[in-house]
């Protein structure tokens, strides 16, 4: 982020958008980060709150929403990773509007337990990912948009992606066409207990 007369001006590029959803006045939430990565992003909270983010524990990425509401949080930047990991901002992600492209490196919604909704990578913003394990487990999604993993053609490990997943009711087929160096243990528990699958497409992990 650029600061210019004490204003922040955003980076070029396109954003990482979250919809956030608090029922309660003043939730707090802390955007989850993981040591030993990138940061370098301006974040618009959506509620006219836009601040500049450059370490993993920046005092920034801590922001209290002082009134219920959906808002639209938008990440631009670098930003390598985004680990929830069953963290406290699990209980206000309800959508994933746009993965944008911010270099990241590891995605994890894992136990956003009212996530219902993840968007395909239009602009190729998971290029980089290596790993998608748990990234969205325990999540209330119902389906997985068409060539989510196109772009994430050196990924190795897809264990317990989907795990828990109890409304997933449908995969696409050809998920994992491009993912061709993934090993056999790497889909282990990729949909362990998704118990509203209908079917499964035939040579899903073939490649």
């Amino acid at each position: 982020s650029i600061k210019k007369g004490g204003e922040i001006i955003p980076p070029t590029g396109t954003p990482m958008l979250l919809e956030i959803t608090t029922t309660y006045e003043n939730t707090e939430i802390t955007l989850p980060h993981l040591d030993g990565y990138n940061y370098d992003y301006t974040v618009d909270y959506g509620d006219g709150t836009i601040l500049s983010v450059t370490s993993y524990d920046d005092v920034n990425c801590t922001h209290i929403y002082t009134t219920p509401g959906v808002y639209t949080l938008s990440i631009n930047g670098t930003c390598e990773t985004f680990y929830v990991n069953w963290s406290d901002i699990s209980f206000s992600i309800t959508k994933i509007l746009q993965w944008g492209d911010v270099g990241i490196i590891l995605p994890n919604f894992g136990g956003c337990s009212i996530l219902t909704e993840i968007t395909n990578d239009t602009y190729s913003g998971l290029t980089n990912v290596t790993t998608f394990e748990y990234s969205f487990s325990e999540t209330l999604i119902s389906e997985i948009p068409t060539g989510l993993f196109d772009n994430c053609t050196s990924t190795t490990n897809f264990y317990g992606t989907f795990r828990d997943c109890s409304s997933l009711t449908s995969i696409p087929t050809d998920l994992f066409k491009y993912n061709t160096q993934v090993s056999t243990n790497g889909f282990q528990s990729t949909f362990q207990n998704c118990t509203s699958l209908l079917s499964i497409p035939t040579d899903l992990f073939r490649y």
